[in-house]
């Protein structure tokens, strides 16, 4: 196990303008704040997290008993994503498995918070029909989905899953959803900061981009007179769409891009993408935000971005990881192990005088033929000599036989355990399918930082 967590007691807490907090409460669907409160908040999509995910929230319930801070977890339901697909291990004749279920459809391409909930019952059925050990280790789970009030979204439907089955290591943070970020005073004003000078704000946007390639975002467009914004447009039940600037005369207006205009009211249907999403989180939203290792990496063109179009500070963030692996009672071996075992494999039928240190009458006489091989020069006598050898060789083997059969099993499970070793490096199965003792001692590591 592994874990990124510098000190929580030396976290820094920045400041944040409490008139610009002042509706932040009302975003907030479950657990309580207030907005004069110390926020330290982190964030990720509503899907089967792995630990490394759940690492954020463990350090975020621990870094607010120990600053004395609210905790908040934003629910980024504005992305379309897979949330129930789960892979599940099987060992079968000491090999390494994955099998991928799915344990509801929905819709594909629609932000989850922008669609239904699906029939728990489908997936109370779908878990309990699943083979042992999975059935069992994964009832928590079950009986989570068959338990939870009603939820009005499938985002909030996960969301309220996975605080439930987390709630012993990560506490009960206030629950904030991206997609009731358009609410607040403090996005619509950065909506219309934007719309003051669109091309200004994307070409800082564009080369902070192009400052940090390797952080993976894509930048907009900019077209004579239309400009793409840092935000997406929501409809219910319906692929989320890229927004865009309109400059016709001297006010620019926002449109999707259908094509369709956006007025005020469809303004609060609006959701920020990555980057402005965590400068919106940052400028008004936390004291201190905390990411993982890929959000730390986008999040380096949030900070330019922001710092070349607004010049106001940010919140202060830090980074939060873990690689917990699980545990398999099978080989697991690397490429060196497997190429000593395939070189021995081969080595070894002309070789098991050496092997055994043998010092029988037929390991002495094949000494004998190596040492002197050279000393005659005739073609036949060296073939006869050759033939001898490959003869004594043959009956060592057949006299051996249990250390060519060792052999040969070093080499199978070398290459078993080669096959094996990439599933069992994997970091990111659903948490609930490790030994609860693992994300015990992954909280207790964190509380310890």
């Amino acid at each position: 196990m592994h874990v990124t967590c510098d000190p929580i007691a030396n976290w820094p807490l920045g400041g944040a303008a409490d008139a610009d907090r002042r509706d932040l409460s009302d975003l907030v669907r479950g657990g309580d704040l207030k907005s004069t409160e110390t926020i330290i908040a982190t964030g990720h999509q509503p899907w089967l997290w792995h630990p490394g995910i759940l690492a954020k929230s463990i350090a975020v319930a621990a870094g607010s008993r120990v600053h004395r801070a609210a905790a908040v977890n934003l629910v980024v339901d504005h992305d379309p994503i897979d949330a129930l697909s789960l892979e599940l291990p099987f060992v079968r004749e000491r090999r390494i498995e994955i099998e991928t279920i799915v344990l509801a459809e929905h819709l594909p391409n629609v932000p989850t918070g922008c669609q239904p909930p699906v029939p728990a019952s489908g997936i109370v059925e779908r878990i309990r029909a699943l083979p042992s050990p999975w059935s069992s280790n994964l009832e928590p789970l079950a009986r989570a989905f068959a338990e939870i009030d009603a939820p009005h979204t499938f985002a909030e439907q996960i969301s309220t899953v996975l605080s439930r089955l987390t709630g012993a290591w990560a506490g009960a943070p206030a629950i904030i959803h991206s997609c009731d970020l358009a609410r607040s005073d403090a996005f619509q004003s950065t909506v219309d900061r934007m719309l003051d000078d669109p091309g200004r704000c994307v070409t800082a946007y564009n080369n902070a981009i192009g400052r940090l390639a390797d952080a993976g975002v894509a930048p907009l467009a900019i077209g004579a007179h239309r400009v793409e914004l840092p935000l997406w447009r929501l409809e219910w039940k319906r692929p989320r769409q890229r927004v865009f600037a309109e400059q016709n005369g001297a006010a620019a207006t926002l449109r999707a891009e259908d094509g369709s205009p956006i007025d005020d009211e469809g303004r609060r249907a609006l959701a920020p993408r990555a980057v402005l999403q965590s400068a919106l989180m940052r400028h008004f939203g936390c004291n201190l935000f905390v990411h993982g290792t890929g959000g730390a990496l986008y999040d380096r063109v949030t900070e330019q971005w922001w710092q070349s179009w607004e010049g106001g500070a940010l919140a202060p963030r830090t980074i939060v990881s873990a690689d917990v692996h699980r545990a398999f009672d099978v080989p697991v071996s690397g490429a060196n192990t497997w190429r000593r075992a395939r070189w021995w494999m081969h080595h070894l039928p002309h070789n098991i005088d050496r092997a055994l240190d043998l010092d029988d009458a037929p390991s002495r006489r094949k000494r004998s033929l190596i040492e002197h091989m050279d000393d005659d020069r005739d073609r036949v006598r060296r073939a006869r000599a050759f033939e001898e050898l490959h003869e004594i060789n043959s009956g060592l083997a057949a006299g051996h036989p249990e250390v060519l059969t060792e052999a040969r099993m070093r080499l199978e499970d070398a290459e078993i355990g080669l096959a094996n070793r990439k599933v069992a490096q994997k970091r990111d199965w659903f948490f609930g399918l490790y030994p609860k003792g693992q994300i015990d001692e992954l909280a207790q590591r964190i509380s310890d930082a």
